[in-house]
């Protein structure tokens, strides 16, 4: 499969993509899919008949999200759900700088952070 048409798509999803839902309907993935076209076919048209895929990636635009794929009761159709996740991401990363900063005595920091002369 070398691209795909939307056929349903929601406000959000719409939101997401930075067109309208009226804009996307009917057009192909490719028209608004340009960085990462190819990879987004595979995740989503790889599933065989009862997978479900998912995954996270990070946006151009600087969010994080969770994707779900799986194959639609439609037939010749697929399902794609995303989820952001960027709340998650920051917690996360704070979670880990905590977690360094325990790890590490503040004179090991100062040392690691200034090298040796």
């Amino acid at each position: 499969m070398v691209d795909m048409q939307y056929i349903y798509v929601n406000q959000a999803y719409a939101e997401i993509m930075g067109q309208s839902r009226e804009k996307l309907l009917g057009n192909r993935m490719s028209n608004f899919v340009k960085h990462k076209l190819v990879f987004w076919i595979k995740v989503i048209c790889g599933a065989s008949d009862g997978e479900i895929r998912q995954g996270t990636f990070h946006s151009r635009t600087g969010h994080w999200y969770e994707y779900i794929t799986a194959k639609s009761s439609v037939p010749e159709t697929r399902s794609l759900v995303m989820i952001n996740i960027d709340e998650q991401k920051r917690s996360q990363h704070t979670n880990w700088k905590q977690r360094s900063a325990r790890a590490w005595p503040s004179s090991a920091q100062t040392l690691l952070l200034t090298g040796s002369s």
